[in-house]
């Protein structure tokens, strides 16, 4: 049988069917053109659910008055004391005197041949700073070394260790807080000082910030016999010549703000001073502002091919930052106040940073009410709009990606049937034109036959 080559008949029989598949292929090449366009729209969703959550991610970080309106913390002896913002610092001077340093308590066992002695078997209860107490149990046969890693394996606020005394070893063990604290309140607080010894509270022992009780029940081995080697101490210190007495060295409850890291004792005052640094806040909101006009090119690239959704979100984000107020402040209502304008001409954002600067140094309260009131700011406004098109399951962006995804489908769907279709068309065409071929051929050969019989002229 002949195939459709256009051997007998001199047609191009394979190029004439492609050509009439390839006009039957045009409502797919449309299909695919439209499947392509959506899986687009798609992409651009998921570009801008992942820009949401970077915008969230940021607010998270300059979300709070002492990180949105940085200050800097100095020390003009920070060997001595040092300082660092760890809150919602203000500006100010202060002076800061220590007259001593908070140290830990420490107490030592008898002395031991080697740290591989035997240990009285028994029980030895540790307490610090009053709280609950904790029993290390000593077994049979254990090593001092054994108890050692008993101690630190318990969970009290000590630490063991071996002292190798040259003459033998002794176990040490230290307390893990500073100070003492008669009202047991914590490690780093302070305490009255009119009482910083807690001597009225008569059941409070000053000797005992650690409290260690043996009992033995073995009759081999050599007890412990803990004995304090070192007592503990409370920093006490002033500032601005108000007398303080705290458990730790690093004290966060004095100057709002800042944490003061006591090292030495003074030998004249040290000044503590905290700036505004309205450069780091002004590159803040210039980063949020930045995110804000990035994610609205997204938006308009989605608006190509889904205007509604397009106009939709980028009204939600105009929005939380035109509808921010601050009810503090009679010449910062609003950001234009500060100088966060709209450029009509791209949509975007714009900052005059020298009106934010003069803000930031008259009233900075009105530009921490106008990015972080929890109603009218501009993050909790900004967070609603986040949520509301993030949300895994009923979020706008979730829910249009999803009626995408469905009509991405149902192209492929349609697709699949046109493929079948026309491979069915295809076979039928070369099927044809192979008998087409077959006849001309057999035609070809009768009409040979015929002239064999015919008188030759």
């Amino acid at each position: 049988m002949f195939s459709a080559s256009g051997i007998a008949s001199g047609l191009d029989t394979n190029s004439i069917v492609r050509q009439l598949i390839s006009i039957e292929r045009q409502p797919i090449n449309k299909l695919q053109a439209k499947r392509s366009a959506i899986n687009t729209q798609v992409s651009d969703l998921g570009k801008f659910s992942s820009q949401l959550k970077e915008l969230e991610d940021l607010m998270s970080e300059i979300g709070t008055s002492a990180s949105l309106l940085a200050s800097s913390v100095s020390s003009s002896d920070e060997e001595v004391v040092n300082a660092t913002s760890t809150g919602d610092a203000v500006q100010g001077a202060w002076e800061v005197e220590v007259t001593q340093l908070a140290r830990k308590e420490r107490n030592s066992s008898s002395s031991y041949g080697t740290a591989q002695d035997e240990v009285r078997e028994g029980t030895l209860t540790i307490e610090v700073f009053g709280e609950d107490a904790v029993d290390v149990s000593i077994g049979a046969g254990a090593t001092l070394e054994e108890v050692r890693d008993a101690i630190n394996a318990s969970g009290a606020q000590v630490a063991a260790s071996i002292l190798n005394t040259g003459s033998g070893s002794q176990l040490q063990i230290t307390s893990l807080k500073e100070g003492y604290d008669p009202s047991a309140g914590g490690e780093g607080g302070l305490l009255d000082p009119n009482d910083p010894l807690g001597l009225l509270d008569p059941g409070f022992d000053i000797g005992n910030a650690v409290k260690l009780t043996e009992s033995y029940t073995g009759a081999t081995g050599q007890s412990l016999g803990m004995t304090q080697t070192q007592e503990a101490r409370n920093a006490e210190f002033s500032v601005d010549g108000i007398d303080m007495v705290a458990t730790s060295n690093s004290v966060s409850d004095v100057i709002q703000g800042v944490t003061l890291d006591l090292k030495e004792v003074t030998t004249e005052p040290v000044q503590i001073e905290v700036e505004g640094d309205n450069e780091k806040v002004t590159e803040n909101i210039k980063g949020l502002i930045d995110k804000y006009n990035t994610i609205r090119k997204t938006i308009d690239k989605i608006g190509k091919t889904d205007a509604s959704f397009a106009r939709t979100a980028n009204r939600a984000l105009s929005q939380a930052f035109s509808g921010a107020e601050s009810s503090g402040s009679t010449t910062y209502v609003n950001l234009s106040s500060l100088g966060i304008k709209t450029d009509y001409n791209t949509g975007n954002l714009t900052v005059d940073e020298s009106k934010l600067a003069e803000a930031l140094s008259s009233e900075p309260g009105a530009v921490t009410s106008l990015f972080l009131d929890e109603t009218d700011g501009v993050m909790s406004r900004l967070q609603g709009v986040v949520e509301e098109y993030t949300t895994s399951f009923d979020g706008l962006i979730a829910l249009s990606k999803e009626t995408l995804d469905s009509r991405s489908n149902t192209i492929t769907d349609q697709i699949d049937r046109l493929e079948l279709r026309i491979d069915a068309k295809e076979e039928r065409m070369r099927a044809q034109f192979t008998a087409m071929e077959t006849f001309i051929s057999e035609m070809n050969n009768l009409s040979m036959r015929v002239s064999s019989f015919l008188p030759s002229y």
